[in-house]
């Protein structure tokens, strides 16, 4: 009998640890565990690095630009969810429209927003409420 685990169950474990956080400290907390199980063995590595990418979190316009170069990786093939945080550097429509064509599999977006940031025309989004269920802001 063997003394591992099959991937099955290890999957199992991993998309439990990937559920995706509707805080910033529970979601430092998963990335941090979820970056190192993938640094663990190449194994875990293999099964761990696509749910670390389930949940992406946008919090600066640098952050936005750096996903929009990365996209095309891995990692924008295995986002789920998009969750950004709304500022005067980013423009949610903009953002959303931005990302949606380079995240194919997102079928949630969260917009998260300072009481400063309340406002919204959600009339920006009709065009993706097709592909998306979108989460009301909420103060952080």
């Amino acid at each position: 009998m063997s003394a591992r685990l099959i991937d099955d169950v290890l999957v199992m474990i991993l998309d439990e640890l990937a559920l995706p956080a509707h805080t910033p400290c529970k979601y430092h907390t998963r990335q941090e565990t979820l970056r190192n199980v993938c640094l663990a063995s190449r194994r875990l590595r293999r099964l761990a690095q696509p749910r670390l990418w389930r949940q992406v979190v946008v919090r600066s316009r640098e952050q936005y630009e750096l996903l929009v170069s990365a996209a095309s990786g891995a990692f924008g093939k295995s986002s789920r969810v998009l969750t950004i945080v709304a500022s005067a550097a980013i423009k949610v429509g903009e953002a959303v429209a931005g990302l949606s064509s380079l995240l194919p599999k997102v079928v949630e977006i969260r917009i998260v927003s300072p009481a400063t940031f309340l406002r919204f025309d959600f009339a920006l989004f009709s065009q993706y409420s097709s592909a998306f269920s979108l989460t009301p802001p909420t103060s952080l």
